[in-house]
């Protein structure tokens, strides 16, 4: 009996860090999760480098592609 104390004892710390990186890998996930600060989600801008507001997209597809060819 005397060694599930000291067992005890020393799984305490590895139960405490495994609490702590599940909880950081938590927040490392929802930070990712899709939506930013600045509420609304990006997506990949379709033909060219870098990202655009989804919402930006979805509300007139063809005007996008259609200014994307005129430069």
């Amino acid at each position: 009996m005397a060694g599930d104390a000291a067992c005890e004892k020393t799984e305490k710390p590895w139960v405490l860090f495994g609490m702590a990186v599940a909880a950081a890998a938590a927040l490392i996930l929802w930070g990712f999760s899709g939506s930013n600060s600045s509420g609304g989600k990006m997506m990949k801008a379709p033909g060219r480098d870098g990202f655009i507001r989804r919402s930006y997209f979805e509300s007139d597809p063809a005007g996008y592609f259609r200014d994307l060819h005129k430069k």
